[in-house]
């Protein structure tokens, strides 16, 4: 028995309570711990997802959360982050999901910016958690036990199982804040609507051209775009299960996809390098897997080809971003052209609603004819309206109904998209977003450095990596070691630079800007 999707009018929590009566006890999320949690392994049904989600609802709002207030979310991939998503959205709260990889620096940053009251996280993280720069800060919910903090499951046990069913409107109410890089290397929020989330997944679900029946897989983190929308989020509105890996693990991901017969998922551009390496592969019965998204950094055609011959699945190269979710993806082979080298064409082949522009790097106005290179520009029903706290960043990226992404590519005959450079100096590390003055800030509060300057390197297997070249103050010395202890455990480890090198100074242009196109050879 199925059940009809309004996406006029239901967020994704009344996706799953809709779900919980038609499909009571299908199953909603198999969970797969791959390391901290490698012990656990859990299912929940489409019943006990909506039942959990209520009882925590009901936690936070015992605990005085109401419409509209900010609750972060700051755990790897567990049942209890899919838990807290849904009761967060029950109570009309807001989601800001955090990395578990962010440190006190990135995390006080967040937590300010959005003034969250509440935090759902895990013991081992708390050191993360500076309550003393982070005032309002109220409530620290921890999913395992340690004395003085409330936790998640006794919180769930002594609630009631009522669905608050708080008012939303899906169109205009703020629902989620994930966060991206930006431009000025400054981390910066994008308020989504459930609207969003759901046109989008529904012009996905008919891009892709599932079955009637699906098992996807989540391999990447719940806390990005990936995560809990294009793999988690399919499921959901599918009404199918999701099998949720901890963390990507090729192997372990090979022994699911026979244990569970997972016929959709995606992984990064890196992760498929991974899967072309596993040893014995072939003793595993991988003949479910049908479709396989890949995107974060660009595949080479090498790598497309040998990963769909191995594996004799439709490799779909797709494009997205926080600010758009995702617009662009190749079709499958049985609908259309599969082009590697290419991002794809717009989701569902909707160019009515989805509307891509090449322009003119330098106006930002005049467009490209086909094949031509410039930045791309998209609007769409999906796409976030700017910047939560950011007016001038949002009336930068943001113009006349139109995304300015920062990336240069072109559209061929045939409206496939191809991304060939990216604007200004953004480092893509494994999909992850390093903003070179991020970093390049950071080691310039060492007391002993006078200029930093962050540039990318090619890398086989993250696509590119950050190297620091820095020149220290007249008279001092220091050591590479120094460097790295000093910036080691103030940014997530993909920002930090995997070279350091110390010269004698930094070569400049004839207007005294670092000239980064000079260091980039150097490192030739």
């Amino acid at each position: 028995m199925g059940t009809k999707i309004n996406i006029e009018t239901m967020g994704l929590h009344d996706i799953l309570s809709a779900w919980a009566k038609t499909r009571p006890d299908s199953d909603a999320v198999i969970y797969e711990g791959t390391f901290l949690f490698k012990d656990r392994v859990e299912r929940y049904t489409y019943r006990e997802m909506d039942k959990q989600s209520n009882k925590f609802a009901q936690a936070l709002l015992k605990l005085g959360v109401k419409k509209g207030d900010r609750v972060a979310i700051y755990l790897p991939n567990c049942p209890e982050f899919l838990i807290s998503y849904f009761g967060i959205f029950k109570v009309g709260g807001v989601v800001v999901p955090l990395s578990p990889i962010y440190t006190a620096r990135e995390v006080s940053y967040q937590l300010n910016d959005t003034d969250a009251r509440v935090i759902i996280t895990a013991s081992f993280l708390l050191t993360n958690i500076d309550k003393e720069k982070i005032e309002q800060l109220k409530h620290i919910i921890l999913i395992d036990e340690k004395s003085g903090f409330p936790m998640f499951k006794t919180l769930v046990d002594e609630s009631e199982n009522i669905n608050p069913e708080v008012q939303v409107d899906v169109k205009n109410d703020i629902v989620m804040i994930p966060y991206t890089s930006g431009t000025t290397g400054v981390p910066k929020g994008v308020p989504h609507t459930h609207y969003h989330y759901t046109w989008n997944l529904q012009q996905a679900s008919l891009h892709m051209n599932f079955d009637e029946y699906e098992v996807t897989c989540t391999v990447t983190p719940l806390f990005h775009v990936t995560g809990y929308h294009d793999t988690y989020g399919i499921a959901l509105f599918g009404g199918w299960p999701c099998v949720v890996m901890e963390r990507f693990d090729p192997v372990k991901l090979v022994q699911l996809i026979e244990e569970y017969r997972i016929t959709f998922t995606l992984i990064p551009t890196a992760g498929l390098i991974y899967m072309l390496n596993i040893p014995d592969k072939d003793k595993y019965d991988i003949s479910s897997l049908k479709g396989v998204m890949s995107g974060g950094s660009a595949v080479p055609v090498e790598v497309g080809n040998a990963f769909t011959k191995a594996y004799n699945v439709d490799l779909m190269e797709g494009y997205g971003s926080t600010e758009i979710v995702i617009t662009h993806v190749n079709p499958r082979s049985r609908k259309g052209k599969i082009k590697f080298g290419s991002v794809g064409i717009t989701v569902n082949n909707n160019t009515k609603d989805i509307i891509t522009k090449i322009v003119d790097e330098s106006d930002g106005v005049t467009e490209r004819p086909r094949g031509e290179v410039g930045e791309i520009i998209i609007k769409c029903p999906c796409s976030s309206n700017g910047y939560w706290n950011k007016q001038e960043d949002s009336m930068e990226s943001f113009k006349n109904g139109y995304w300015y992404s920062g990336d240069i590519g072109y559209i061929d005959e045939e409206g496939y998209l191809y991304i060939t450079d990216r604007k200004k100096d953004m480092i893509n590390v494994s999909g992850f977003k390093c903003w070179p003055r991020e970093v390049e800030e950071l080691l310039h509060e060492h007391p002993k450095v006078s200029a930093a300057v962050v540039v990318g390197k090619s890398d086989p297997v993250k696509g590119e990596v950050p190297v620091a070249f820095i020149e220290l103050k007249p008279g001092m010395t220091s050591s590479v070691e120094e460097i790295n202890t000093f910036i080691k455990d103030k940014l997530a480890k993909y920002k930090i630079p995997v070279e350091y090198h110390i010269i004698p100074s930094i070569p400049r242009t004839a207007v005294g800007k670092a000239d980064k196109q000079e260091l980039k050879k150097r490192l030739k």
